[in-house]
């Protein structure tokens, strides 16, 4: 498996267009480099070159889309310019996406993106001071391709006991990709927390326990407000905004964005 998951992500070393940053030194936002050192192809620009969130999670039922989506819609409502890209087959953001469109809310730019997640997003990112990427369950060409693009890789993870025991595989799939990318930052983020049961409370001390990732202090608990901003097409935070459900999504994209620097230039303060 080792083996086979570094070929996928050295794949994504391989690209052109780029003078002379040797895959690895820097360039103008290419995904093995991260546009890091520079190469003397960076454009002029105003604002840094756009900010990168990757939201990763190999087990289904963790709210990783949910996550994704709200993120970018709190940062969209903030003044930043998002872009939200779906790479999950299920496709739940391009479907929010949809429905937010026949209500006539508006929400950040929505894409769809598969095994051609490099080229749909290589000459977007820069467009943006966000992009969140929504990838798939599993590891694959998308799943790399996002690490190799992402400044900041949330893992979000439910507290109960099966979660906890995936977590396995994307851990060992960090390393591989840290081994081209020692820079690559990536955070556990407890979701749909539970703590008024004694399953719930002895879950989230196992997740406590995991200490290959570093961990977000904000925790995500299971809030009715999530589902219902979802099928009005919204966020969380326009949708409910006095609620504890965005209370707490505000306190991870502040996270996130304090991280990542988003807020620098005053666009979101």
């Amino acid at each position: 498996m080792r083996q086979s998951v570094r070929a996928v992500l050295t794949l994504y070393l391989i690209h052109d267009g780029c003078n002379g940053c040797n895959a690895r030194n820097g360039c103008n936002r290419h995904l093995c480099c991260n546009g890091r050192s520079g190469c003397g192809t960076v454009p002029s620009m105003d604002k840094p070159l756009g900010m990168v969130v990757a939201l990763a999670a190999e087990k289904g039922g963790c709210g990783k889309s949910t996550l994704a989506i709200n993120l970018a819609a709190c940062w969209h409502d903030l003044g930043l310019r998002v872009l939200l890209c779906d790479a999950d087959p299920q496709g739940t953001a391009i479907q929010w996406a949809e429905v937010s469109e026949a209500a006539g809310v508006r929400g950040p730019s929505v894409i769809a993106a598969g095994d051609n997640l490099r080229t749909a997003l290589g000459p977007l990112v820069a467009q943006h001071d966000v992009t969140v990427i929504d990838t798939p369950g599993r590891m694959g060409r998308r799943l790399a391709a996002a690490m190799m693009l992402a400044d900041l890789v949330l893992v979000p993870a439910a507290p109960s006991t099966a979660d906890v025991w995936a977590l396995g595989g994307l851990l060992d799939t960090l390393e591989q990709a840290r081994e081209i990318r020692p820079d690559l930052r990536a955070a556990l983020v407890v979701n749909r927390a539970d703590g008024r049961t004694r399953i719930g409370k002895a879950s989230t001390d196992a997740l406590a326990g995991v200490t290959d990732l570093e961990r977000c202090p904000v925790t995500i608990a299971t809030r009715v407000a999530f589902p219902e901003a979802l099928a009005a097409g919204q966020g969380v935070t326009a949708h409910a905004p006095g609620s504890i459900a965005a209370l707490e999504l505000r306190k991870l994209a502040d996270w996130c964005a304090d991280a990542l620097r988003l807020y620098q230039d005053g666009a979101a303060a």
